[in-house]
Parts: structure tokens; C-alpha cells; sequence
């Protein structure tokens, strides 16, 4: 069974799918409405409706691959096709930020996010992905050296703004370190001088800017449970066809 939803990219997250039936469109094949299209292979799902779920949240991965809510990356008309027999998931856009294949396998990762007090990986838990509204990379001029320096900037939800000067307030006392975990490996592990109250965390140490982009977006593309991974993947991309 093949499940089609019409929908528009934008960059507000509470954006709504529209179930399409019959339209002037729907007799062409999605392929010759769209120059990009990824399909994912999903495990674990014993229900039409739990493929649903997981395709709902692919989708919206894709969304984040465009940006976010700040961005000027909106409006990008999609379909999804939800195929409960095989239970795959394909979702056809058009590529107009140029995201090359390499970038869309991290739409597959679990991108589990959880930020710990120390350098462990069971130390006591501050906060989750859920608690992380948003994380670009940013361009921030060292005040003593007068260069530049890449760094992503982490923007926390309320919740989670609450939570994180909780934590820093108390490890400021020691100077203590609080981690960010991504899949079970340690992405940045500060020491913490004072309270952060402002709800924004800036992460340093990053290679390059693709690397920036790459975390940046594994940070706010939210947690999947189930297994998924890439079955077949179609870009249409200028720049790697100028390469």
C-alpha cells in the first residue's frame, strides 16, 4: 500500500501534510515532478500507522536539511510516499540548496542528543534534543587575536534554557565540565566559568565549515528510534556536477 502526502517545506515546524488525492498532477510520476527524490528503508514498525509516525519525523529531517525557522530557505514544495508493504519511505523535492549525498546519510543517523554534567557518558542528565530549539554554525571574532573563529551556536528551548543555567550555575562553583553527547560519542566537552543563563550554547573546536553544517544539523534534526537507513538516493546537484 502506497501512501502519497503533498506538502510545502517551511521553515515553521508545526507545518501541516496535506493528503493528496486526485489532482492535475497526480497522474505523472513523482520522478518527472521533482529533480531529487530519498528513500529510506525502515525497521521496527508493526503498524501503518507507526510507519506514518517515523515518515513524519523523516520528513521533517528533510526540512531541517533546508534550514530552520530563522531561515530565508522556505517554501520548498515536497511529496512523501509512504510504502507500507516494503515500509520504505521516499520523499521527492526539488534540490535547491545543493545538498550533496554524503550530507543526506545523516538524515538516516539516530542523532540522539543528550547534554551530561561531566565527561562520562551516565553522568547526570541536563537535557535532551527535545530542550534544543535550533544550532547554526557562526563566524565570531576572537577579541584578543582579532580572528575570526568558527563555532556553532546552540539555542535552547525554554524548558531547556531553564534547565541548562540549573546545571551551569552549580558547575560554575567548581568549574566543573558538562558534555554534549551525539549518538554516544562526545561532541564538545567545556568547562564551565560562570552561569549561562541566555540559552545558548557556542560549541568550538570545529574543522571546518562543513563539519559546522554537518553538526549543526545532526543537533536540531531531532531523535529517531527506529533503525532507518538510506535504500536509494537521487540528488540533482550543480555543484557535484561541475566536479
Amino acid at each position: 500500500m502506497k501512501i502519497r502526502f503533498k506538502a510545502v517545506l517551511t521553515t515553521a515546524l508545526a507545518a501541516a501534510l496535506l493528503l493528496t488525492g486526485c489532482s492535475s498532477d497526480s497522474d505523472k510520476p513523482l520522478e518527472s515532478q521533482y529533480d531529487s527524490h530519498i528513500t529510506f528503508a525502515v525497521e521496527g514498525t508493526s503498524s501503518e500507522k507507526e510507519l506514518t509516525e517515523v515518515a513524519k519525523q523523516l520528513e521533517q529531517r528533510i526540512e531541517r536539511c533546508f534550514g530552520n525557522k530563522n531561515s530565508s530557505c522556505s517554501n520548498v514544495e515536497h511529496q512523501m510516499q509512504t510504502n507500507h508493504d516494503d515500509k520504505t519511505v521516499t520523499i521527492y523535492f526539488n534540490n535547491t540548496a545543493n545538498l550533496s549525498s554524503q550530507f543526506m546519510e545523516f538524515t538516516a543517523l539516530p542523532n540522539k542528543v543528550e547534554m551530561r554534567k561531566g565527561d562520562k557518558p551516565d553522568g547526570e542528565l541536563v537535557l535532551t534534543e527535545d530542550e534544543i530549539n535550533n544550532a547554526q554554525r557562526v563566524n565570531l571574532v576572537d577579541h584578543e587575536t582579532g580572528k575570526e573563529q568558527l563555532e556553532l551556536r546552540m539555542e535552547l528551548t525554554d524548558e531547556g534554557s531553564e534547565k541548562f543555567k540549573e546545571a551551569t550555575t552549580e558547575l560554575a562553583q567548581t568549574r566543573g565540565t558538562i558534555t554534549i553527547w551525539l549518538d554516544g560519542k562526545a561532541v564538545n566537552s567545556p568547562r564551565v566559568n560562570e552561569p549561562i543563563t541566555d540559552g545558548t550554547c557556542l560549541i568550538s573546536g570545529i574543522e571546518d565549515e562543513q563539519k559546522a553544517l554537518e553538526l549543526g544539523y545532526r543537533l536540531r534534526s531531532g531523535y529517531i528510534e527506529n533503525k532507518v537507513t538510506v535504500k536509494e538516493c537521487n540528488l540533482h546537484n550543480t555543484t557535484e556536477s561541475a566536479e
